[in-house]
């Protein structure tokens, strides 16, 4: 976008592709935690090990994909014959709405005012990125948030 006047230059980014990008990079997280933990399940039906070798194995596998770990809830335990065991699933929203609001309710809107040389301000509403917390809570309730608003004059 160019100034008025033509002195300067001021490149707006597309960032629509980005936030697909970053969904499909989110999916593929929580796909392969999926299957680490089938498989961690797997071997321990096949051979013995000890809740320390498994939760270490659980370990690596959320710090891996550490863009989705905070989805899962796993517990391990021991079953009758001594084998470790786990039981996990994909964590959910809960019961108590007025958290998930109040949670929500933390993301503001900005408004990011820049003076140019010319004496013209540009004016950019912006929306504050989410915490690791409230993006997991936007990505569980299927919600995008816009990287900026059209400002409207009144």
């Amino acid at each position: 976008m160019a100034a008025p006047e033509g002195e300067e230059t001021f490149i707006l980014p597309d960032k629509s592709g980005r936030q697909a990008k970053e969904q499909a990079m989110h999916d593929r997280c929580i796909t392969k935690i999926a299957e680490g933990l089938r498989k961690i399940e797997a071997g321990c039906e096949r051979k013995k090990h000890t809740v320390g070798e498994v939760e270490r194995r659980i370990g690596r596998l959320l710090e891996r994909h550490s863009h989705a770990a905070a989805l899962f809830k796993i517990t391990t335990y021991r079953t009758d014959d001594g084998r470790v065991a786990l039981l996990w699933e994909k964590a959910g929203l809960g019961n108590e709405p007025r958290k998930i609001l109040d949670e929500l309710s933390q993301i503001q809107v900005v408004d990011v005012i820049l003076p140019t040389r010319s004496g013209i301000e540009l004016r950019r509403r912006c929306v504050t990125q989410p915490t690791k917390h409230q993006a997991i809570l936007l990505q569980m309730l299927g919600l995008h948030l816009p990287n900026h608003l059209a400002v409207t004059e009144l």
